[in-house]
């Protein structure tokens, strides 16, 4: 018979013998060399690497430490976004919505305006600007300044004088005005006063009536200076 074939009679022997080696070595001969070559095992290692596929303990522990902080990272930024926010608001730049049509043609119904509310605690309001006050509750009024503290200001024939002199200058109104109110007569304001109007001075509740009359510098919220809606709109307030 060719090298490399057994008999018969060889494989059963084999197999026999490897029956032996396995009943060896589970009743305790496991010290023992088993004599059949094809029985053979693998040391366990009690210390041997983790290939399973799993993060040990720590592992885990050390993944949900940065979870954790870095939530708190993120609460962090987001009140201290908060904090800056509100205080933007509140100190610097609000918002602002027109309701109706008393500065048309300047500002329109819907418009929304930056107000800068930082540049009033530094300096006074110059003519012309465009300011915020309140009127009522939860109800404030936008309007241009006319008059500035210490002038006197009069309406006659439609027209505005400051100081008896014809202000020239006021080209935010084309049509002339039909009620003078309080100014039909000299109005002296305050050290501390302005006067203002709305461009659309025909259709305007401003410092002409008594409801509104002057406005003091310590009312006044801040000036509109930005168009930020609509968008075809968008930029300074003139």
């Amino acid at each position: 018979m060719s090298e490399g074939f057994k008999t018969k009679s060889e494989e059963i022997e084999d197999s026999l013998e490897f029956c032996r080696d396995i009943d060896i070595y589970y009743k305790g001969g496991k010290n023992e060399t088993p004599s059949s070559p094809a029985f053979s095992y693998k040391p366990v290692y009690v210390n041997a690497p983790d290939t399973s596929g799993y993060a040990p303990e720590e592992n885990y522990e050390s993944v949900t430490s940065v979870i954790i902080s870095n939530i708190i990272h993120l609460l962090v930024c987001v009140v201290i976004a908060a904090v800056i926010s509100r205080g933007i608001n509140k100190y610097i730049l609000q918002q602002v919505s027109v309701d109706g049509s008393s500065m048309e043609a300047s500002l329109y119904d819907g418009d929304r305006l930056l107000m800068n509310k930082f540049d009033y605690r530094f300096n006074d309001p110059k003519r012309f600007d465009i300011v915020i006050f309140p009127f009522e509750d939860d109800v404030y009024l936008i309007k241009r300044v006319i008059g500035l503290p210490g002038e006197t200001v009069q309406i006659i024939d439609g027209y505005v004088y400051i100081n008896g002199e014809f202000l020239q200058n006021d080209i935010y109104c084309d049509d002339t005005i039909e009620t003078a109110g309080t100014a039909m007569q000299p109005l002296k304001l305050g050290d501390d006063e302005i006067f203002v109007l709305g461009d659309n001075r025909n259709n305007s509740l401003d410092s002409r009536y008594t409801a509104v009359g002057n406005i003091k510098l310590s009312d006044i919220m801040g000036k509109a200076f930005y168009r930020v809606y609509p968008f075809d709109r968008l930029g300074k307030v003139e």
